[in-house]
């Protein structure tokens, strides 16, 4: 709520709604598009780009973070123990 209240332009991003599987790529594209429009930035992506943009809404083809940068995470272990079943999953089996 203090970020709406500042008066600050902001846009809500659910990492949900970008990676939905159920998601066309057309519409995760699309989304991608309102974030660089939002961020004063060029909305289309060239044919290089593009390609590359469509590995990234593939999360479960790989990891977007490593190990070694959730490692950098002060207090990642406690974080780890405390939230991490196999509900929810884990960050480093």
């Amino acid at each position: 709520q203090a970020i709406v209240d500042s008066g600050n332009a902001i846009l809500d991003v659910w990492y949900e709604d970008v990676f939905d599987p159920e998601t066309p790529i057309e519409g995760k594209e699309a989304m991608l598009a309102t974030i660089f429009e939002f961020l004063g930035l060029h909305p289309g992506l060239r044919p290089q780009q593009r390609d590359q943009v469509r590995l990234l809404f593939h999360p479960d083809d790989g990891p977007l973070n490593s190990a070694a940068t959730y490692r950098r995470i002060p207090g990642i272990d406690d974080v780890e123990a405390r939230f991490g079943s196999d509900a929810t999953g884990y960050l480093f089996r």
